[in-house]
């Protein structure tokens, strides 16, 4: 009980500290005025959002987070660097489903023609693809597919489409096949 008691001393004593108005603090207390305004600089500072490269201005609550697909910050002054002075307090970088898709649908094109052909007919929708990577059937709806295949991509060794399996191989697959295969 003894551990316990200072933490909650302690817990109890920072709660009746933000708990203050700035006018009932006494000009004595230097260092409380401090730390208090030291806690609002910090709340009004908020960092940069980018979601899909584009900086964004609206409410981050707005996003739904079962849409994001990868979230990271840069720290100043590399924010800076690349942002300017509205990178100053850092810069939350977020990459939803939409943008992920677009990036493994751009990258496995390079690497067939006819994986590359097959979107252009179906308007990018590639719903009607099973994907096999490293020998492996991915599954689920398309979210999920997403997120496997976005992490796994950066090391590309080769991507075949195969549009129509050949009738003596007899497998009841009407869908075509996108074998993926990458550096392990």
């Amino acid at each position: 009980m003894l551990k316990v008691t200072p933490f909650l001393f302690c817990l109890f004593a920072s709660v009746k500290v933000f708990a203050q108005g700035r006018d009932t603090i006494n000009d004595d207390t230097l260092k409380q005025e401090k730390f208090i305004d030291s806690i609002s600089k910090i709340n009004s500072d908020k960092p940069l959002y980018v979601v899909d490269g584009t900086i964004y201005e609206g409410n981050i609550g707005a996003i739904n987070p079962h849409n994001i697909l990868l979230v990271g910050f840069i720290k100043p002054p590399g924010s800076t660097s690349i942002y300017g002075e509205a990178g100053k307090n850092g810069t939350l970088l977020i990459s939803t489903l939409n943008s992920g898709k677009e990036y493994y649908q751009r990258k496995l094109s390079r690497f067939s023609i006819r994986y590359r052909n097959y979107l252009d007919l179906n308007s990018n929708n590639d719903s009607g693809l099973v994907y096999i990577l490293n020998g492996n059937v991915l599954s689920g709806d398309e979210s999920q597919i997403i997120r496997q295949l976005c992490p796994k991509i950066e090391n590309l060794v080769s991507v075949i489409f195969i549009e129509k399996f050949s009738e003596q191989m007899n497998l009841n697959n009407p869908k075509p096949v996108v074998v993926i295969v990458t550096k392990q």
